[in-house]
């Protein structure tokens, strides 16, 4: 539900800032003692750009940096410029140039003791990215490798802290919810050693948000009173107060004491709004809603669904505040990024491998723009409008499974050897698919971005065990791509609305369940050879 705290780290230093124009860059008769200072500057500088959200002039200076460190062989510069221009193409969504980037950097700082912090700092804003990209198991061991190396550095604490967050929320998405937990502890640990309540503060919030999403109520309830008591002792006593006060009243919520939940929710809406955290209100008027309606009180109810609704849409402009690029663009890179991670999922099971990465990426970037490509993807987009027309009628699609049997139905030997020994009868699958099916669509789960396999089971009453065998050998799809289906299903039928024409796509998507622009563009893309803006053209008449 709420984002954890971890952002794109810079190495800082307290550096003077020379007045250096940029042109002065390439003058032959700077000395070496010259261009130091002026790469000093680039560094600082491009740092405070990056700040005030300029990404591009953050770019030129990044790029001014390069070209100044290269030309006089400041190593540790020019490893610092190039992850910089890999931080701008990470927040820029081209993946494939920050990876290619941040793993040029981490190889060059291979076995240099002077560059360590640059490979540290590098290696956990690529374990960041792939959390953005939804790859924490590839994240994961990034941030480990990381906090390996952080052992050798000193006075680490809040880099540390920064690692723990991203592994947090990596297993927070693999549905580790118990991982996640451990992590959150640790940071609350470094913030009692430093006695730094921010530390502590934002780790009991998650903690009493985790617990609140494992039903552990009462625990959630307890952590969130003790990060109450503390954030009043707080210089910043609204510092984290709205997100506390969410979580105590979810857990009251949770434990069915819904005067007391309206009554924290009420508070946490109250402090998000003079903060001017939107996220936090809309959640509070969301389940506000919920017990309004609960209660018999539909007015109230139906007054904190159109502000639920409202914030909602403001929400998505601020994710997307920092995005300037043209919308077409910024799905060509994702396409790019969707298709070579499909093609080497299925062959080898690894995306990223270290010493081939570069030359892949090239290989991908050149088939996917050039013209003899460009023809081909009119022939594939009409390919996969006929193989996803069934995405218009899901529901039959997915139930044709329930009239074939279990063993006609499973193509892949892999698939068969791997639950042949499986404790589920022919009978037991076919009444869990009736259970998914009816469950998705009476329930519609879907629709919650932070859905897991885990957190599914429990709905149904299944082990998630039982849940991965049915969806794989049943209805042969993955958790991801199942309930993709579904979400997709439901955007392309608010596309062809025509109440919904002048909404944002980015809205729609999250509308339909997914938690981000990017998984949106990319998966709907993929799923139906269509941009959703191009989807909703040629459906404009519906």
């Amino acid at each position: 539900m709420i984002k954890h705290f971890h952002i794109f780290i810079f190495l800082l230093f307290n550096i003077g800032h020379p007045q250096y124009s940029m042109g002065a860059v390439a003058n032959p008769k700077d000395s070496i003692t010259h261009a130091k200072i002026k790469a000093e500057y680039y560094f600082t500088i491009l740092q405070e750009f990056y700040k005030k959200g300029d990404k591009e002039t953050h770019k030129l200076y990044s790029d001014s940096l390069l070209f100044i460190s290269q030309k006089y062989k400041f190593q540790n510069m020019a490893l610092k410029a190039m992850m910089n221009q890999g931080v701008y193409y990470g927040n820029s969504n081209k993946f494939e140039k920050a990876l290619a980037l941040y793993l040029k950097v981490v190889e060059k700082s291979k076995s240099r003791p002077e560059f360590q912090k640059i490979k540290i700092m590098t290696l956990i804003n690529m374990a960041n990215l792939y959390n953005n990209i939804h790859e924490p198991k590839k994240a994961i061991p990034t941030y480990k490798e990381a906090l390996a190396l952080l052992k050798k550095q000193p006075n680490n604490v809040f880099v540390r802290a920064a690692v723990y967050a991203g592994l947090a929320q990596a297993n927070l998405a693999t549905g580790n919810t118990s991982t996640s937990l451990t992590y959150n502890y640790r940071i609350k640990e470094l913030g009692d050693s430093l006695q730094n309540s921010y530390l502590i503060l934002t780790a009991l919030s998650s903690i009493s948000d985790l617990h609140n999403k494992n039903k552990n109520y009462k625990e959630a309830l307890k952590t969130g009173k003790e990060a109450l008591v503390i954030n009043q002792t707080y210089s910043d006593s609204l510092l984290k107060k709205d997100w506390i006060l969410l979580n105590i009243g979810l857990a009251y919520k949770g434990l069915n004491s819904l005067n007391k939940a309206t009554t924290y929710l009420e508070n946490a809406k109250y402090v998000a709004m003079a903060k001017g955290n939107q996220e936090i209100a809309m959640y509070s008027y969301q389940n506000l809603a919920e017990i309004y309606e609960k209660t018999g009180q539909y007015k109230k109810s139906l007054s904190a669904q159109k502000k639920y609704n409202q914030l909602k849409e403001n929400t998505l402009k601020e994710h997307k505040r920092a995005a300037v690029l043209d919308v077409a663009h910024d799905v060509a890179d994702r396409n790019s990024i969707i298709k070579q991670q499909k093609q080497s999922i299925s062959t080898t099971k690894q995306w990223l491998v270290t010493s081939t990465l570069v030359l892949f990426f090239g290989g991908v970037f050149i088939l996917v723009f050039s013209k003899r490509k460009q023809k081909k993807n009119k022939t594939d987009r009409k390919k996969l409008q006929e193989k996803y027309t069934a995405l218009e009628n899901k529901y039959q699609t997915l139930r044709g499974n329930l009239n074939t049997p279990v063993e006609k139905n499973t193509t892949e030997i892999s698939d068969s050897e791997k639950y042949k020994n499986s404790s589920l009868t022919e009978e037991n699958r076919i009444d869990y698919m009736h259970q998914i099916l009816d469950n998705f669509e009476k329930e519609k789960p879907y629709l919650d971005a932070t859905l897991t396999q885990t957190n599914l089971a429990k709905k149904l009453g299944m082990s998630p065990a039982h849940l991965s065998e049915v969806l794989t050998s049943s209805f042969k799809q993955n958790f991801y791509s199942f309930i993709n289906i579904y979400r997709i299903s439901k955007a392309q039928e608010l596309l062809k609305n025509p109440l919904f024409t002048n909404y944002k796509i980015e809205s729609i998507g999250y509308d339909s369940g997914f938690n981000s622009k990017t998984s949106f563009y990319r998966i709907f893309k993929n799923l139906t050879g269509l941009t959703p803006a191009e989807y909703q053209k040629e459906n404009s008449n519906y």
